[in-house]
């Protein structure tokens, strides 16, 4: 495969206009004239190429949490994060039950890749830590540094532990430091420490701080606490949750100016509720209310994001003002190389692994490719409803007319929303329909009714327009569905189908009742 005319980031940290080949999943030649002929050519004509995410700070999305301990919900986690531009995870866990979590170290070490983002680490967040600043971390499964019990959970894990976080001031931590430093990256996390007390155990062998800022004594003139030590500790690395609910851009850009872009690692600490709605949700066996990007314990405490990496890395770009060059240098070779991984990711270098994205100007993504392959193209449904083929409906004449056979979805409520990202290319007023391309390059038609077309204005509401951008979850149409039925007619169906070309490829994911969070279609 092919990639021309990207304006491709390179290892130096800079976007360069040229050319890149994939083989055998892995780059072969970067910024250098292929010497074969390829009949797999992807012109990438006005977009930037950047390697794959690398995400070692999260616990959760799409209703799956890493400590739920099954093969399901690893699954979910890793194909959700690929959908957004990660391609490498290392996800984490949370203060649970002691056997609880031998449990989720066990599962994520036998897991076996099944597309998705890879499964490249885990970062062990508790229970060694403080109950001064457990945040929403449960308070009756904290514990000291035990490194019997750690040790325990790095067999039980295959090894799969990249990071583990202490609390530095409670008893037998530096002791644990010295024990584990040599084989595992120790972070300060989840601490009431002062400054010498964490000097004290980066001199032991901590290089990482978790979640700056957060869940640590605030810096003060006098008092400069774990803020001032990794300031001053060369050798430290921090991570920062840009969501723009954890840490105000001033911060952001004064934590650049204080540590240097080599020094700053790009997290989300999202949990179980990212990409699907507002509501009630868990983590770590705790109640946690999610509105927009903040997800908050029901005494108010910040219960980690419900964002995504790619949308931290927009933050910090459009609203930081920290340049796209250093943004995916925090977000890809930095938690590369924090984990130990750079040298199969990171970057797009010749030999590594062709996991990389295509963005637009806006920092849009346009594509994800993992192992030089493109990810799975994923079409969620538009609305709650029961998912059913197209040749069930009661009139399916107009769109086989039109477009052939496809699925529908029988909604329950009136809302229809973006099944994927992408671009609206038509509003049909009187057939109260919208054609759109999703980001991955996929003819949809949506529209509510089939035998809804002579009926004209209310109760039908269109809140797009043509070439508008759109991301999954966007409200496109609306209906009064009570009006619908008063006017004597009984059929409502938005209709999700795939243009001619695609027919061959399209999987049905999904039957039955669905939530606009539900994979209906997977085009491969």
């Amino acid at each position: 495969m092919i990639i021309k005319n990207a304006d491709v980031y390179t290892q130096d940290n800079v976007f360069v206009k040229g050319d890149v080949v994939v083989d055998n999943g892995t780059f072969t030649k970067v910024l250098e004239a292929p010497d074969y002929v390829d009949n797999e050519v992807v012109d990438a004509t006005g977009l930037k190429m950047i390697p794959g995410l690398v995400d070692i700070h999260f616990h959760g999305c799409k209703g799956a949490d890493m400590c739920d301990g099954t093969k399901e919900a690893l699954d979910i986690i890793s194909r959700y994060e690929a959908s957004v531009g990660v391609t490498s995870i290392c996800p984490a866990t949370m203060t649970i039950a002691k056997e609880e979590l031998v449990e989720v170290m066990k599962n994520a070490g036998e897991y076996s890749y099944n597309g998705g983002a890879h499964l490249v680490g885990i970062n062990m967040e508790g229970p060694f830590i403080s109950p001064q600043k457990k945040g929403a971390q449960a308070a009756e499964n904290i514990m000291h540094c035990n490194y019997e019990y750690f040790c325990e959970l790095q067999k039980a894990a295959h090894d799969l532990i990249k990071i583990v976080d202490i609390a530095p001031e409670e008893p037998g931590a530096m002791n644990f430091i010295d024990k584990v430093k040599d084989n595992v990256v120790v972070s300060i996390a989840h601490t009431a420490a002062d400054y010498d007390t964490a000097m004290e155990a980066i001199q032991h062998g901590v290089t990482h701080a978790t979640h700056l800022y957060n869940a640590m004594p605030p810096m003060n003139h006098r008092k400069p606490g774990v803020i001032g030590a990794v300031r001053d500790s060369y050798q430290c690395h921090a991570e920062l949750i840009c969501d723009g609910v954890h840490i105000h851009p001033s911060v952001i850009r004064a934590t650049f100016a204080m540590l240097g872009a080599g020094r700053i690692i790009l997290i989300i600490d999202s949990m179980r509720a990212t990409g699907l709605e507002d509501g009630e949700y868990t983590l770590g066996g705790q109640p946690v209310v999610v509105k927009g990007n903040l997800a908050t314990l029901h005494d108010g405490t910040i219960a980690g994001s419900a964002t995504n990496l790619m949308d931290c890395l927009r933050y910090v770009v459009k609203k930081a003002g920290i340049s796209l060059e250093t943004a995916v240098m925090c977000a890809t070779e930095n938690p590369a190389k924090e984990i130990g991984i750079y040298d199969k990711v990171g970057s797009i270098s010749v030999g590594k692994q062709a996991d990389f994205v295509l963005i637009d100007e806006e920092l849009n993504i346009k594509r994800v490719y993992i192992d030089g392959k493109e990810k799975d193209n994923i079409i969620y449904s538009p609305c709650k409803g029961k998912v059913v083929p197209i040749t069930e409906v009661s009139d399916p004449t107009f769109s086989e007319k039109v477009l052939g056979d496809g699925f529908a979805v029988i909604p329950s409520e009136g809302k229809i929303y973006a099944p994927a990202d992408g671009e609206i290319s038509m509003v049909f007023d009187t057939l109260h329909a919208v054609t759109m391309t999703t980001s991955q390059g996929t003819e949809l038609l949506i529209h509510i009714g089939l035998d809804t077309v002579t009926l004209k204005g209310e109760p039908f509401i269109s809140h797009v327009s043509g070439g508008q951008q759109v991301k999954k979850g966007d409200l496109l149409l609306e209906a009064d569905l009570e009006k619908i039925k008063s006017a004597g007619l009984d059929t409502i169906t938005p209709v999700l189908i795939c243009n001619t070309d695609d027919y061959n490829k399209i999987n049905l994911i999904k039957e039955g009742e669905v939530s606009i969070d539900d994979e209906v279609l997977k085009i491969s």
